[in-house]
């Protein structure tokens, strides 16, 4: 009896030993699985970021204010936007008072943040395609230098910031990829908008739910391989391994990261409606200027947040 009780113990342990521990697969029904750390609220990664540029405003200073001064000479600044004081006229003409230099301040400012993001030529897509690639390696080369040391030299952030180019881009160029059902749910939406196709609101609803779902899968992927970005600048680092290396810090959490990723943008729209739109109604010929370094200064400043949740998530 002793010896028969023994076996079946080690059958039991042995079956135990060979189960395959529970795994979560991404887009499969299975039992929720909770990591076992968890990450700081948003607002407390916002405050330190905050923290990191005020006590470093020394470099970034001359991050912004280099890639500022080429944004204007070699994207020849925002030239495309020459009407926006006749446009401001027109709106303050049709609505009295108040309420017609805050309809004034709305379509300057959106009129001027399109043109930032839009480059008014080809060419000039180009410069700023590069100058904005130039400028997130210096900002993560800085920040990896400022967490690892304290400390960094501007001349070392110029100089040695570009040694992982070819891998960064290829990175970029997965990321973009990613992007793509994004583009076509927003491509498709406008189309059946604009052209009439889809009148009746179940039309309307329907095509909304698709371009949602496509953005949800995008944002999704993204969630990941943003990180993927600051994990290849290391050296010796692929784009696959940093890749795959990104999928495994989200591991369990990809919602809750996406959900500190999403507080970013709203944070920085709000902070810039309160600081540009006055500007935009009181002070309209500069604020194509100050609407350009804002822009700058979110990216750099967006590179600082996701690196202070990426930090969270080693």
């Amino acid at each position: 009896m002793t010896k028969t009780k023994q076996n079946k113990a080690n059958v039991s342990q042995t079956r135990t030993i060979k189960q395959k521990p529970k795994t979560y697969k991404s887009f499969r029904l299975s039992k929720k699985l909770k990591h076992p750390s968890t990450l700081p609220k948003a607002r407390n990664m916002f405050t330190q970021t905050c923290r990191l540029f005020w006590d470093n405003r020394r470099v970034f200073s001359w991050v912004i204010g280099l890639f500022f001064v080429l944004t204007i000479v070699f994207v020849q600044g925002l030239q495309a936007t020459n009407e926006v004081d006749e446009i401001k006229l027109i709106i303050e003409d049709l609505f009295d008072g108040a309420t017609g230099q805050f309809f004034a301040g709305i379509t300057v400012l959106s009129i001027l943040s399109g043109s930032v993001v839009s480059a008014s030529s080809d060419v000039a897509g180009v410069y700023q395609t590069i100058l904005l690639i130039l400028m997130s390696l210096a900002t993560i080369y800085a920040l990896r230098k400022i967490h690892a040391k304290g400390s960094v030299n501007v001349h070392e952030v110029f100089y040695n910031s570009t040694y992982p180019l070819v891998p960064f881009l290829l990175t970029l160029f997965v990321v973009g990829l990613q992007l793509i059902p994004l583009a076509i749910g927003g491509w498709l939406f406008s189309t059946v908008t604009v052209a009439g196709l889809a009148i009746h609101p179940v039309e309307q609803l329907m095509w909304a739910t698709i371009f949602f779902l496509l953005a949800v899968l995008s944002l999704y992927m993204i969630t990941s391989s943003i990180f993927a970005l600051y994990i290849v600048t290391l050296p010796d680092m692929r784009p696959m391994q940093s890749l795959r290396s990104a999928r495994k810090l989200v591991r369990l959490r990809r919602w809750e990261v996406l959900r500190k990723l999403l507080f970013l943008p709203f944070a920085l729209l709000i902070i810039g409606a309160v600081v540009l739109l006055p500007i935009a109604i009181l002070i309209t010929p500069i604020a194509e200027y100050v609407v350009l370094l804002y822009f700058l200064l979110s990216v750099l400043f967006s590179y600082g947040y996701v690196y202070e949740l990426y930090r969270e998530l080693l």
